[in-house]
């Protein structure tokens, strides 16, 4: 039986934020997001991309992945990826997967480093080589990833904050054991 509501909200909405705490949601975390505009690469040029199946990409996502993500980085919603998204590996070592790579604007969805490589180097290698690959478009990462999950990856590669973001609210819910 489900015990909690879940949603997210534009943090820059107040008015939305009023009415959902006058619900009884309450902030549990705050999602941001980051932004690349086109343009050369430092590094990540001579790293060799891999394409691999989106679905490999959501199993891996499964096995190795954070726990009590939101509903956007779940293995679940990752695993449900169809063309036009595109999977990439670097060595095995990390793995992105992009919404659309033809896109005029290119989204990285997920980005996963299992856990035996990471604090390596391999997500920043990774994030430079799927930059350099894609260098005349720019880029962009939902605000949906949890505020410190993955430190300043982004902007010490050169990437900017969104303007926006998000907060994860929570609101539990009575549950009853009767039929």
């Amino acid at each position: 039986r489900d015990r909690a509501l879940l949603l997210e909200v534009f943090e820059q909405n107040p008015p939305a934020l009023a009415l959902y705490t006058k619900l009884g949601f309450r902030p549990m975390r705050r999602l941001i997001g980051w932004k690349r505009e086109p343009g050369p690469v430092e590094g990540g040029t001579g790293e060799i991309l891999t394409e691999i199946d989106p679905l490999d990409f959501g199993r891996l996502a499964s096995r190795e992945g954070e726990k009590d993500l939101p509903w956007a980085l779940q293995a679940e919603t990752l695993s449900a990826a169809t063309v036009p998204a595109r999977a990439y590996s670097l060595g095995g070592r990390a793995y992105a997967l992009v919404a659309d790579p033809l896109a005029e604007k290119i989204t990285l969805t997920a980005l996963l480093v299992p856990q035996a490589h990471r604090r390596q180097g391999w997500g920043s290698r990774l994030v430079r080589a799927l930059t350099a690959a894609f260098a005349d478009r720019p880029w962009s990462v939902s605000p949906v990833v949890p505020e410190g999950l993955i430190g300043d990856l982004f902007p010490k590669l050169g990437w900017g904050g969104w303007e926006i973001s998000q907060l994860e609210m929570r609101l539990e819910i009575g549950c009853s054991d009767s039929a």
